[in-house]
């Protein structure tokens, strides 16, 4: 739920508007309330923004998990070409030794 500040315009008391459903209700006096249409286009903007900044911080969350994955593959695959590289010496070094002294 996207929230911005605002001030009740019956008690003047801090509140939340909730800028996913456009409403306002004042927990202190209990009024809800009624967005002004002039202040509505700073609230969609607001709203955007909020949204742009979510996307962003989702955009580069899946850019890290992307990094890590990377990193991960680089490191198993060099685990497993060195492994390759042991069995294929261990082998040529059986079968040298096999033909060379028996």
């Amino acid at each position: 739920m996207n929230m911005v500040q605002m001030k009740c315009q019956n008690c003047g008391e801090n509140l939340e508007l909730d800028l996913d459903h456009l409403t306002a209700f004042c927990p202190y006096c209990g009024t809800k309330l009624l967005i002004d249409p002039d202040s509505i286009g700073d609230l969609l903007i607001a709203r955007e923004k909020t949204k742009q900044k979510q996307l962003d911080s989702a955009r580069e969350m899946d850019i890290r998990k992307s990094a890590c994955r990377d990193r991960r593959f680089a490191k198993t695959f060099i685990i497993v070409t060195y492994v390759c590289f042991f069995a294929v010496f261990l082998l040529f070094m059986f079968f040298f030794f096999r033909v060379f002294f028996h």
